[in-house]
């Protein structure tokens, strides 16, 4: 049988709302990192343009010259760790001090422990922060599985959720 509530009467969030706090924070967290490593985007583009602009006439840019470039190998890597230090930073503090990442409190929810009312301690912060963004970045379909599992999960948890023990509920 489905929960709809913890077990002392809090209701679970809804999968919609938790969507759009999902997309408010990967936009933000998105804007933030951008802004942060834009000297690192800059070069990024700044190597592609050099290698179109080496092309003969009628020859096209193969994706996997660029991918192999090391230019473009190093500024892409530095710009991965900016991205998953600007996330842990914006998902880490905010769940830990308020229950909620802007995104969430936007939509009414926070994470509590599935247990016991009040807001989630460090270690299950970031648990659920690498059993998301982390993992996210090293296997990348662990963001779709991660995801959908709450769409037929009986606690209505995200991997990350089951990893650091939390659950999402309404405020």
């Amino acid at each position: 049988m489905r929960a709809i509530a913890t077990p002392d009467g809090q209701a679970l969030g809804n999968l919609g709302l938790r969507l759009l706090a999902r997309l408010v924070d990967g936009l933000l967290v998105a804007l933030i990192a951008a802004a942060a490593g834009w000297s690192l985007l800059e070069r990024m583009a700044r190597v592609m343009l050099e290698r179109m602009d080496e092309l003969s006439p009628g020859q096209t840019l193969s994706p996997f010259a660029l991918v192999g470039d090391p230019a473009i190998t190093s500024a892409s890597s530095t710009f991965t760790l900016v991205l998953l230090a600007v996330s842990a930073v914006y998902t880490v503090l905010p769940l830990r001090f308020y229950g909620a990442t802007p995104g969430k409190a936007l939509c009414g929810l926070r994470v509590r422990d599935w247990h016991r009312p009040g807001l989630p301690g460090w270690g299950q912060c970031i648990a659920r922060w690498a059993g998301c963004d982390l993992l996210g970045q090293v296997l990348g379909i662990w963001y779709l599985v991660d995801f959908l599992w709450p769409c037929w999960d009986q606690r209505r948890q995200a991997l990350h959720d089951k990893f650091a023990r939390t659950v999402v509920v309404r405020r």
